[in-house]
């Protein structure tokens, strides 16, 4: 039982490693790390594990994806409301505000200016 609480840290570990360099990456491709795919795999990872915030964080990175490399509004948006919902499920305001905010900026990218305004004001006041 011990070995498995280890082993599971670990993964976790490893997951949370792995998100926080997508997420410093806000998508922008890079030749020597496939985002995506190496995302894809750590929300693969978290849900086998049944680890939420890491599921959030993969959702969150995923929509990230969408829009920039995609170029997949619809799905992007999609992506984040699902993160959303799940940091707010775990009351997790630091990664709330920072997906409204994430939000906010694709909207205003999309020229969706009153979504915009209103996410970024959701997410500064969280």
């Amino acid at each position: 039982m011990e070995n498995q609480n280890i082993n599971r840290e670990e993964e976790i570990k490893a997951i949370d490693e792995i998100n926080n360099r997508i997420w410093q990456l806000r998508g922008a491709p890079q030749s020597d790390f496939d985002a995506i795919t190496i995302g894809k795999d750590a929300l693969k990872r978290s849900l086998t594990l049944n680890y939420t915030f890491g599921i959030g964080q993969g959702t969150l990175n995923l929509g990230m994806g969408s829009f920039i490399l995609d170029n997949n509004f619809a799905l992007a948006i999609k992506q984040m409301n699902e993160a959303l919902n799940i940091f707010k499920s775990l009351d997790n305001k630091k990664w709330v505000a920072n997906t409204l905010l994430t939000i906010a900026l694709i909207n205003n990218t999309s020229g969706k200016r009153d979504d915009a305004l209103y996410n970024a004001l959701r997410g500064i006041n969280y």
